[in-house]
């Protein structure tokens, strides 16, 4: 009994930090000099903030095969597939293509360019929830199109 014991110490230990870890924490630090008479440091939080998953509703006349939106360290980082269905998107106009559903809104409106097939799209997320994009530099995109719009803002 007596052998078994340290091993279960030993045991709780690792068990502690396993679960100190799985809180995002780090344990105390103590002082290899004089651990009896200094106080431990204090946990602290990890510094990243938990992601969150998002979803986007397309607006008519828009479909998305796949798409994904997220928030994770004061950032939103989306992926937008899509086409239009009937029309053809012409530059300089901007398209409400979906909105934004849960907490991946940002604090005020954002915007980003993303170049794609030969186009330059400017992306607005708005506080609102919408998704909108316009192409800023290129040719008209043909109906039925596929577009694949990536990237991030900051939250």
């Amino acid at each position: 009994m007596r052998t078994l014991f340290p091993g279960l110490v030993r045991l709780a230990f690792l068990f502690s930090l396993a679960v100190l870890s799985q809180a995002g924490l780090r344990p105390a630090k103590f002082s290899s000099a004089s651990t009896a008479s200094r106080a431990p440091e204090a946990i602290v939080p990890a510094p990243s903030r938990p992601c969150t998953v998002c979803s986007f509703n397309m607006l008519t006349p828009f479909h998305s095969p796949t798409n994904e939106i997220t928030t994770s360290n004061g950032m939103i980082d989306f992926t937008m597939v899509f086409y239009a269905s009937g029309l053809n998107m012409q530059p300089n106009l901007s398209y409400d293509i979906a909105t934004i559903s849960g907490g991946c809104l940002p604090s005020v409106n954002r915007t980003t360019n993303i170049n794609y097939g030969g186009r330059t799209w400017e992306v607005f997320i708005t506080t609102f929830g919408y998704f909108d994009a316009e192409i800023t530099s290129g040719s008209a995109l043909p109906a039925g199109t596929i577009v694949d719009l990536e990237g991030a803002v900051s939250q």
